[in-house]
Order: structure tokens, then sequence, then C-alpha cells
């Protein structure tokens, strides 16, 4: 099994320092590290190799060397780099399009195709969720979003994918397109002697002579269809609020009764309110099914048998 992960070098976020101007501003020293959800992409890779021992990890990088080295110290067979002046301003799009063409590049001298390309879903600096797309689309393989880490049974891919209101079930024969969110188990770190490979190893690289079939005009500054207008931090949120207790349970009171003043939750007369109902759950007490906090404007739900009663009246599907 062949696999190829993405990784996006961004610099540390939370060394941006806030400018009147400008927005969001970086010290010429500023520490580059994975993109957040890339890291997730590592580690689905990572878990893949796990399972199947004859998986072979490579890594992927535009202008990304130290992501490359702090991503091969974790995990992988090898790492390349892809790096030319004419790339440089490319927008999310133009970056999945150098990417496709030197994942087929790779697949040419490795001579078999990629059975699963692993990414992001989205950057931790630009977060427009663009790049991977792109990249499918010029592959001509199907894009699997919201995943977390897929698994691989039976010959197929089985991926998980989180929406808003449920789980979808995926599989896939191969040749995809994962777009990771997040890990089910913390990541992994580095062993000491990988970490000094990683430092020492010299990277591959591939330029722009080495991409003959890339469209030129969609890529760098001059082919970008979008362009950063301004980085910027959002506004700090006022009225916050710390809770000190000596307790779970007296920090959960005063959560709730903090909620309720916010006019966030509504405590019901009728049981005492949210923290009330939190009171005799505590002390061994049950408040009837469905009743307690409740939206604004909205009374407390009715008990779990008048639910069912009414049920009962509308019928099966009402």
């Amino acid at each position: 099994m062949e696999l190829l992960v993405c990784l996006k070098q961004v610099p540390d976020m939370a060394e941006g320092m806030p400018d009147p101007e400008l927005g969001l501003v970086f010290p010429d020293n500023v520490t580059q590290e994975i993109s957040a959800l890339d890291r997730y992409a590592l580690e689905a890779a990572a878990r893949l190799q796990d399972s199947c021992p004859d998986c072979s990890i490579t890594l992927l990088s535009l202008d990304g060397e130290t992501a490359l080295r702090d991503g091969y110290a974790v995990v992988g067979e090898q790492a390349v780099l892809v790096w030319d002046p004419a790339f440089e301003g490319s927008d999310p799009v133009g970056k999945g399009l150098i990417l496709a063409e030197a994942a087929r590049v790779l697949e040419e001298r490795q001579g078999r195709p990629f059975d699963l390309i692993l990414c992001g879903q989205q950057s931790a600096d630009l977060g427009s969720g663009l790049t991977g797309p792109s990249l499918a689309e010029a592959l001509g393989r199907p894009a699997v979003g919201s995943v977390p880490t897929p698994e691989y049974k039976a010959g197929c891919f089985h991926f998980q994918r989180e929406l808003g209101r449920g789980i979808q079930l995926v599989e896939a024969d191969g040749g995809c397109v994962a777009l990771v969110t997040r890990s089910e188990r913390p990541l992994r770190y580095p062993t000491i002697l990988r970490k000094m490979t990683a430092v020492e190893m010299e990277l591959p690289e591939l330029h722009g002579e080495d991409l003959s079939a890339l469209d030129r005009s969609r890529t760098g500054q001059e082919g970008a269809c979008m362009r950063i207008v301004r980085r910027f931090a959002p506004p700090a949120k006022e009225d916050a609020v710390r809770i000190q207790a000596t307790s779970g349970e007296e920090a959960a009171q005063e959560l709730l009764r903090g909620l309720e003043w916010a006019k966030v939750l509504w405590g019901g007369e009728r049981y005492g309110g949210a923290a009330g109902r939190l009171d005799r759950a505590c002390t061994g007490g049950c408040a009837p099914h469905g009743t307690g906090t409740s939206g604004p404007g909205q009374n407390a739900g009715p008990a779990a048998g008048e639910r069912s009663e009414r049920r009962g009246h509308r019928g099966v599907g009402g």
C-alpha cells in the first residue's frame, strides 16, 4: 500500500502580533510548524501503517522544509520538497494543482499510483479548505471530507464522515483524497533516533522543470484568483467570568447559575431551574424526564409518559 501525506508549513499563530493597519503580523524569526489538521492526517497515515505492515508513506510539501523534517521524525519512508521561485504567491487552488502534478511525477517514478492521499481539511493560517479539493480535482479522484482516522478492511478504505447531524459511512476502493479533521487518538511523538535522522537527512526536491504538465497560468502570484487582504486576530470576548470552586459539583452549579443569569439557559420555576435540578440529582432526587432547562419562550418539556400518550394520538410518522 502506498500512502501520500501532504503537509503545509505555517507560522505559529500564537506568535502573531496585532497591528492596527496590517492586522496580524509575524516576526521574521517566527516558529514554523506543521498545520494542525495536517498533523492529524499524518497520524491517520501512521495508524494505517500500523495495521498494514507493507504500507509505505511518502510525505510531500510545497516549500515546507521544516514541516517535512518534523513529519518525517514521526513517520514516513521518504519526504519530498516541492520548491520553485515561480510558485511563490500561489493561492490555495494553485497550490493544489502544484501538489497534484508533483504526486503524478512521484507515481511515475515509483511505477504505481498512491492508494490514498491524505491532507488536512483546511490550513491553520488561511482556513480556505480549497487545496485538498483542488488536488483531488486535478488528479481526477474523489475527495472524502470531514473524516477522522480512516480504516482499511477487506480491500477497501472505510471512512466515517462527521456531518452536522450524524455520521455518514463511506467506502472507497482506493485512489481517493481524504480530508482529515481530527484524530481519534492522541498524536504520537517522534523518537530521538528519527528526529536526529530527520535533521540530517537530505530532502529530494521537485522543481518547476520537473512538473512539465503543470498549467503555469494558474499558479504563482500572477495566476492567483484570490489573495490575502488582511490577517487579524478575533476581538477579545468581553464579560468573561472565571469560576472558582472547591469541587466539581460546586463548579457545575455556579456554571448553570451563570448561564441562567446570562439568559443562555432558562430555569423552569416548576422544578427550581437548572441549578435546582442539579441539586436534586446530586442528592439522589430525580426530576421527570424531559423537564428542567428550556429555551427562551419555551416551557419545560412534558414527562416521558405524556409524550408517549401524545405520540399514540398522532400515529407513527406523525
